[in-house]
């Protein structure tokens, strides 16, 4: 398989996963838990966005997994600073995901790992 296709589908399976979770907390009232894994689901799914492109690359995805973020770090120092906790835990989630994100594809796409998960 290639390996964009191999991230792409590790992306699918976490997004589901973490959609799952949102649901489970959703049906057990705890409504703030699941907006947040449905945050880290997004995030997924915008990597998964990405990837599919026709113009996709390694490198065209990779110099975006360092573009994107970046309003997000910006974003929590604001909520940090004034604080608005309900925006940091947001903002937290967001870049815990995309340190994952960028695990398993500099794991999977640049170093070659062919187990995907």
């Amino acid at each position: 398989m290639e390996k964009l296709t191999q991230f792409i589908e590790y992306l699918k399976l976490q997004q589901a996963e973490h959609l799952e979770i949102a649901r489970q907390l959703a049906a057990d009232d705890r409504e703030d838990e699941s907006i947040l894994e449905k945050i880290h689901a997004n995030i997924f799914d915008i990597f998964i966005t990405v990837s599919q492109t026709p113009a996709a690359t390694s490198d065209s995805v990779a110099r975006l997994m360092e573009r994107i973020p970046a309003a997000w770090h910006e974003s929590l120092k604001q909520a940090i600073l004034y604080k608005d906790h309900e925006k940091e835990a947001q903002e937290r989630v967001k870049i815990a995901a995309m340190t994952e994100i960028e695990a398993k594809f500099a794991s999977i796409v640049l170093e070659g790992d062919c187990n995907g998960r």
